[in-house]
């Protein structure tokens, strides 16, 4: 039979016990709460971007229908002249207009609302492949591109994130470097370099093309500013690129002054799957 200090021994080894595992059990808890918060806050972000875009969107989109549906009613009541020739070139660019506009509205409201898919691959060759994506467009624009992206490097550049993220952020950088960057009298150079670092990697994107002023500069990453009102894009960009660094702990800096170019910097930061899952 137990002795009354024998007793009492067992029972306080008991309550410590259960003190342990009420301890770790609160601490879980704290834990879990920690990432609902987290992800309750993520959702009040995205609720609250998705309610800009969509108060945005009606008034971007608003102007041009109204236009296309002007010009729709002209050419009824007009005859075969030049200047229905003049009608449908409108027309057609207005059309154009809500395409771009459309199509940048859809690479924002998916990207954004797509989890992060992270993997090993080599930067290098992302950054070669959207390059190559616009020679085209370089050549009928008289843009030179060069690269200086560790060229006296041959091994794979890796980074640690989400490659689909990375390369539309690479796309819209150096889009908007051609589209913005070129200049009728002279040749643009987009000069693309970048070094890596322990933590992931530096890019820089540079055009020496005609820049913007300082409240151009300031308002460029804007959703949906457009530094002149002769803008093909959607505004959307640089937004977009804003958008992507920040949720996934990178660094996005524009710098620009008229007549000298402009300067894109980014930092990607690497990544791994266990703070993609939380």
């Amino acid at each position: 039979m137990s002795t009354p200090e024998e007793l009492k021994s067992f029972y306080e080894e008991q309550l410590e016990a259960q003190r342990g595992m009420l301890s770790g059990a609160i601490e879980a808890l704290k834990q879990k709460n920690a990432k609902l918060e987290k992800s309750l806050e993520r959702l009040k972000n995205r609720n609250h971007q998705l309610e800009r875009v969509s108060y945005s969107a009606f008034h971007q989109m608003r102007a041009p229908m109204v236009s296309l549906l002007g010009l729709v009613r002209l050419l009824d009541d007009e005859p075969e002249t030049d200047l229905t020739e003049t009608l449908l070139s409108g027309t057609e660019n207005l059309v154009d207009q809500l395409d771009r506009f459309a199509l940048g509205l859809h690479e924002f409201t998916s990207e954004t609302n797509k989890e992060v898919k992270v993997e090993k691959f080599d930067l290098r060759q992302v950054l070669n492949d959207t390059i190559a994506s616009f020679q085209e467009v370089c050549v009928n624009n008289n843009i030179k591109i060069q690269s200086t992206f560790c060229p006296e490097e041959e091994s794979p550049f890796i980074l640690n994130h989400d490659r689909r993220k990375v390369q539309l952020v690479l796309k819209k950088v150096i889009e908007n470097a051609v589209q913005y960057g070129a200049e009728r009298s002279k040749t643009t150079t987009v000069t693309i370099g970048g070094e890596q670092r322990k933590d992931g990697a530096l890019v820089w994107v540079i055009d020496d093309g005609p820049g913007m002023p300082q409240e151009v500069a300031l308002k460029a990453t804007d959703m949906f500013y457009k530094g002149t009102n002769t803008s093909l894009g959607a505004g959307l960009g640089l937004y977009i690129t804003k958008t992507l660094m920040a949720e996934n702990g990178g660094v996005f800096k524009v710098t620009s002054r008229q007549g000298k170019g402009t300067s894109v910097f980014l930092k990607f930061k690497n990544l791994n799957l266990r703070a993609a899952a939380e």
